[in-house]
């Protein structure tokens, strides 16, 4: 059984949430529907739920976030549910933090994903959600850590420690500077275009099909013809493609500007 608090400000999209959950094979008991930080707080405090269901948007100032940052230590697991469907920096926070996110209104095929794969992730996911507490302090929301799911599990990178992403079919390789693990690289489930798009509020640049360069470790930048051809500071050379030439560029005075 799954004990669950939803907090939502909408009747509407609580009510549809109530009704999925009434539907869905698993088991799954409804604590408290909360439609205020305070209120939800309270709820948590007293009730212990094992998973909330947390809109990012409540209305009136308040956000999900505040309420996450009411607790050090987070012991529940969260899906976050939104009406935004556009990419933005905190949903890109979320999605870099391996956690889930779901957008309304809710389908039932959406639900019994999100409680899918709550049983696959058993441990609730605080490194994760202290991630993104990170992140979210940062200046600008810059995302400065990530959670890497795959054939290892579930890994936190420092995104300074990262030299570039090399494009595997489906899947995505992280190449590190300073490895964190006992390997110099990890594979992720994730395509290096949801990666992309998860790393835009970074240091990470798209230049090829198959990589995406972190800039903090590009050495030389040497111009061609059809192109341009970046050194790494291990010495690795990757290939910049003509078509993303003029946005790495932008990017690496911004950058260099920047610091």
């Amino acid at each position: 059984m799954i004990s669950v608090i939803i907090v939502e400000d909408d009747p509407r999209d609580s009510n549809n949430l109530l009704e999925l959950l009434g539907k869905t094979t698993t088991e799954v008991s409804v604590l408290a529907v909360c439609t205020t930080v305070e209120a939800a707080y309270a709820s948590i405090l007293k009730l212990k739920p094992d998973l909330i269901f947390l809109d990012i948007d409540l209305g009136k100032g308040e956000t999900g976030f505040d309420l996450l940052h009411k607790f050090d230590k987070p012991d529940f697991a969260v899906v976050f549910t939104t009406n935004h469907t556009s990419t933005n920096n905190t949903i890109c926070a979320i999605r870099a933090c391996a956690l889930d996110f779901r957008p309304k209104p809710l389908i039932q095929a959406d639900l019994d994903d999100a409680l899918k794969l709550y049983h696959e992730n058993v441990v609730h996911e605080n490194g994760p959600l202290r991630s993104l507490h990170h992140n979210l302090k940062s200046a600008n929301n810059l995302v400065e850590e990530i959670w890497i799911s795959g054939t290892e599990g579930k890994t936190r990178i420092e995104l300074k420690n990262i030299l570039y992403c090399e494009s595997d079919n489906s899947y995505t390789i992280f190449h590190l500077a300073t490895p964190q693990t006992r390997l110099k690289k990890l594979t992720s489930s994730v395509s290096i275009k949801d990666w992309e798009n998860s790393l835009e509020s970074s240091d990470i640049c798209r230049v090829h099909n198959c990589y995406l360069v972190n800039l903090r470790h590009i050495s030389k930048y040497s111009a061609k013809w059809n192109g341009a051809l970046l050194t790494l500071n291990n010495g690795q050379e990757i290939t910049v493609s003509k078509s993303r030439k003029d946005n790495l560029k932008k990017r690496l005075k911004l950058y260099t500007a920047a610091h």
